[in-house]
């Protein structure tokens, strides 16, 4: 290969990786961003889910809690976000016309993270805390469904 190319190549592959040129420092606060709102369902499932705890042991679960937190969060082909509640970080999530949603297995995690401010960031890390906090209401009594989308 001749060096001219192999030099080319080498610089157009350093640019995909980068997401820029060398110097470019990326933006860490996308501006259009935004966390308007949540709603909080109770989802109950015909059998139980093995799903790790907070600790990372596996339990059943034979119902969930839905949070659709509804905004704006970039376009679907944009560097995947990272959703805090507090210092929780929301291992997955799905996408819905109006927002995101995920699902919090265990109920003292749900009362746990009661009061604390949605944040979001990239890379395990935060950008930005908003002003929504995360209130599940005291009596714990949500809307109940069977499916979430």
């Amino acid at each position: 290969m001749q060096p001219f190319l192999r030099f080319g190549l080498v610089t157009f592959a350093c640019l995909l990786l980068t997401g820029g040129s060398p110097g470019q420092k990326r933006e860490e606060k996308p501006r259009d961003i935004r966390i308007t709102g949540y709603e909080i369902f109770e989802q109950n499932f015909e059998k139980p889910l093995v799903r790790l705890d907070e600790r990372g042991t596996p339990r059943s679960y034979s119902r969930a809690y839905v949070v659709h937190l509804k905004g704006y969060f970039g376009e679907p082909s944009a560097i995947p976000i990272d959703i805090f509640i507090g210092d929780y970080r929301v291992p997955e999530y799905g996408g819905t016309t109006e927002g995101i949603y995920f699902r919090i297995y265990d109920e003292k995690l749900l009362k746990k993270l009661a009061g604390s401010s949605f944040s979001y960031g990239f890379e395990g890390r935060k950008v930005e805390t908003t002003s929504v906090r995360f209130s599940p209401a005291p009596s714990m009594a949500f809307k109940k469904i069977t499916k979430f989308p």
